[in-house]
């Protein structure tokens, strides 16, 4: 199982700069590093399923070197909530992989009762991650049950992905996202847990929140290590020292997979197939995780 190292070519970052949250003035500095407009610094995310003790013996090694996201509610443990929703064509090519569709995502997404959403498109190659986002009101969702929307619309360049696409919604999934924010030399990163997962199938422009709907990856924490160019020195020592394989887990392919588990839908042979046998098998040369 390879391990990331000073040798592999995306070198150790040996800086780490802690950011206090009293020093927060603008959550939009503590967004994910892939969401960077300067993309001369590649992003990339490594992705790991765990326990919850070994969640804790990352947050240990992580206290006091990272700050907590702004988001944070103590309410929830220092968690906030995430509601996302899919697109996929009718043939579930996204799901299946296939071709380009393997590597985008196209996704709506609501932090817990905000009066606006993110649309975001999630690109991928190779080891690097980029996000392209933009913020829209709530009201402004009905605007995609339309097949053309007006260029002066913020939101019109994702509506016209998805139209050229043929892509619409086939699922919400909610979760409730522990964050911890910091920056090295080559700017921000951060760390994720992702607990309490759970999806329902839809075909409808919504984003409420709901109730029920299927667990997914249960007693299993998602954790996420995101930064830019090369692998901060905390993030080298966690992963040693806890002994940590990435794992190309996708919230998003395990809900599809559950709930077409029936219907015989074929997948990609590229496409990252889950579960703890499968860890250790889908990683690139330099250990960081092949799934987005």
């Amino acid at each position: 199982m390879p391990q990331p190292s000073a040798n592999d070519n995306h070198r150790t970052n040996a800086l780490m700069v802690v950011i206090p949250k009293r020093s927060v003035e603008s959550t939009e500095a503590f967004a994910s590093p892939s969401l960077c407009v300067d993309t001369a610094i590649p992003a990339y995310e490594l992705k790991f399923l765990l326990s919850e003790d070994q969640a804790a013996g990352i947050m240990e090694r992580a206290s006091g070197r990272l700050a907590p996201d702004p988001h944070a509610d103590p309410e929830l443990g220092n968690a906030y909530r995430t509601l996302s929703l899919y697109c996929d064509t009718p043939q579930y090519d996204v799901f299946r992989g296939l071709g380009s569709f393997g590597r985008r995502k196209h996704r709506l997404r609501r932090y817990g009762n905000a009066p606006w959403m993110y649309l975001e498109r999630k690109s991928k190659w190779g080891d690097r991650v980029k996000k392209r986002r933009t913020r829209i009101d709530n009201g402004e969702l009905a605007f995609f049950a339309q097949t053309m929307s007006a260029l002066t619309w913020p939101g019109h360049w994702f509506h016209r992905h998805l139209v050229r696409r043929c892509l619409g919604p086939v699922c919400r999934i909610a979760y409730e996202r522990v964050a911890l924010v910091g920056e090295s030399m080559d700017g921000p990163l951060r760390l994720t847990f992702d607990r309490r997962i759970r999806g329902v199938f839809t075909n409808e422009w919504n984003l409420d929140a709901f109730e029920g709907g299927l667990p997914i990856l249960a007693d299993h924490v998602v954790c996420e290590f995101k930064y830019r160019g090369f692998l901060p020195t905390l993030f080298k020592e966690i992963i040693h020292a806890l002994q940590l394989p990435p794992c190309p887990v996708s919230k998003f392919r395990s809900f599809m997979r559950a709930v077409l588990r029936g219907a015989n839908i074929p997948v990609c042979p590229t496409a990252p197939v889950l579960g703890k046998q499968e860890c250790s098998t889908h990683v690139s040369g330099d250990g960081r995780a092949a799934d987005v």
